[in-house]
């Protein structure tokens, strides 16, 4: 008799990992970027990214990037480079039920990032040592989502590089543009 109970504590223990995994999934949601700049130089950066939200209003993510940059007016060397490197984000939704082109599901939010880039210094820097070295920027701004799709967001975000060294200012110059999607599960 002892072993059949037993035998229902591994369905037990299932059934209740199944619970914790729906919910756990729920709150953690890919997101990520894409930026295009052919203006004065080309820049082309892809950004993949994990969020978890911890409340309605405020979630948080970490994500790494990748970026080729090509600008003949700092380029020390022939031809382009590559940027790499990571990212940690936080969103404070401030807007709810937006008012802005009639969608009442579209949010606006307060976004902060610190980035870490790995760059070639020798790209941007005359007469530098061959290597690379890391850089970090520190950016803060408006988030606007709007809904495009039963599943996906639209992210529109206007930053602002809080950090003004001159090599930062060469790579990215205020404001920073950026567009992503993110995916946000079924929609009620």
């Amino acid at each position: 008799m002892k072993i059949k109970y037993l035998l229902f504590i591994p369905l037990l223990i299932s059934i209740n990992s199944f619970a914790q995994t729906d919910t756990t999934s729920s709150k953690l949601f890919p997101n990520g970027g894409l930026k295009i700049k052919f203006i004065s130089e080309k820049v082309f950066e892809i950004a993949p990214a994990l969020a978890w939200q911890f409340t309605p209003d405020f979630s948080a993510g970490t994500g790494i990037c990748y970026q080729y940059y090509d600008n003949p007016d700092v380029n020390f060397q022939k031809g382009f480079t590559h940027l790499y490197g990571g990212k940690v984000f936080a969103d404070y939704r401030i807007l709810k039920n937006g008012l802005l082109l009639k969608n009442r599901k579209s949010k606006i939010y307060l976004h902060a990032e610190q980035e870490w880039l790995n760059y070639n210094n020798q790209y941007f820097i005359q007469d530098a040592i061959p290597g690379r070295e890391w850089m970090s920027n520190s950016m803060a701004g408006l988030k606007f989502k709007y809904p495009v799709a039963k599943i996906l967001d639209l992210n529109l975000m206007v930053l602002w590089r809080l950090n003004s060294d001159e090599l930062s200012q060469t790579i990215q110059t205020n404001p920073v543009l950026k567009i992503g999607v993110s995916y946000v599960g079924k929609r009620n």
